[in-house]
């Protein structure tokens, strides 16, 4: 029995002694935000974004890139813009999808009491999730 233990703890006491460090904040900024923009005009190739923090001046940098579709390297691109075919265009160009905010329900203070007419708060009654406040 305490040669199976020894044994035991001579296998994990490595695998403990090189485990990598917690991960932190510091650690997720540096990976950056990847974010797909959509397929270029040609369809050969996919465009995406890297966005990554700059804690210092509170800001966040951003760069573009292209990838083929197929597969390969990712090419930095400085207008990924010109690059993407309008998604709201139908296929034949006659019409133009567009969308805008409806107000519904009112939210906002200025709505409730309209004396306070620099409001800038929110008042909501229910929310769309639902939420506990305890565990059965």
């Amino acid at each position: 029995m305490l040669k199976k233990t020894v044994l035991l703890f001579l296998v994990i006491a490595p695998l403990i002694a090189l485990c990598q460090d917690r991960m932190t904040p510091e650690l997720l900024w540096k990976l950056g935000r990847v974010a797909g923009l959509g397929i270029s005009k040609d369809g050969k190739y996919l465009v995406y974004s890297v966005s990554t923090p700059d804690v210092e001046t509170n800001k966040t940098k951003r760069k573009s890139y292209m990838i083929p579709i197929n597969g390969g390297t990712a090419i930095e691109i400085s207008n990924p813009d010109s690059m993407l075919a309008n998604k709201n265009l139908s296929p034949d160009g006659k019409y133009m999808l567009r969308d805008r905010e409806v107000k519904v329900k009112k939210v906002l203070g200025s709505d409730y009491y309209p004396e306070l007419t620099k409001s800038n708060a929110y008042i909501f009654d229910n929310l769309n999730d639902r939420h506990w406040d305890d565990w059965e």
